[in-house]
């Protein structure tokens, strides 16, 4: 009777750990930090990241270009797999505008858009991947008292 009790407490321990130890996607196609690079037609990378997330039924979110520019989503579209963003503002130079038109497959996204500066305009690819919320690192703080 014992054998039976630890056979069936190992067993349940081993479904429980390994459920526990599988990575969940992310249930939203789109929601998430979408990180990678920009890459000019002159072979330049910038880093990229879009933050994009969901509230109801309508998505919204920031582009950052270079970890210093940082510009709100004006458009979002996803139609099957091709996501269509628009994102943009206001600078002393002009209008700074990046549209893209990804294709999503999982969590990674590839294409091709536009980024422009003023009446300048300069064609890019785009590279992203969007890592589940277990991979990313989060800084741990040791309390102690002195």
């Amino acid at each position: 009777m014992r054998t039976i009790v630890l056979i069936i407490t190992i067993s349940a321990a081993v479904t429980l750990s390994a459920q526990r130890g599988a990575p969940a996607g992310p249930a939203d196609p789109l929601a998430g930090a979408w990180r990678g690079t920009l890459r000019s037609s002159a072979d330049t990378q910038t880093a990229l990241v879009i933050s994009i997330v969901k509230k109801g039924d309508v998505y919204s979110g920031v582009v950052n270009t270079g970890g210093t520019t940082e510009a709100p989503i004006r458009k979002i579209s996803l139609t099957g797999n091709r996501l269509a963003v628009d994102a943009g503002s206001d600078s002393k130079l002009g209008d700074v505008a990046l549209t893209t038109e990804l294709m999503v497959d999982g969590n990674k996204a590839t294409g091709s858009g536009t980024f422009s500066v003023g009446p300048h305009r300069f064609p890019v690819t785009i590279e992203l991947t969007r890592r589940p919320p277990a991979e990313v690192v989060q800084p741990q703080v040791v309390q102690r008292a002195d």
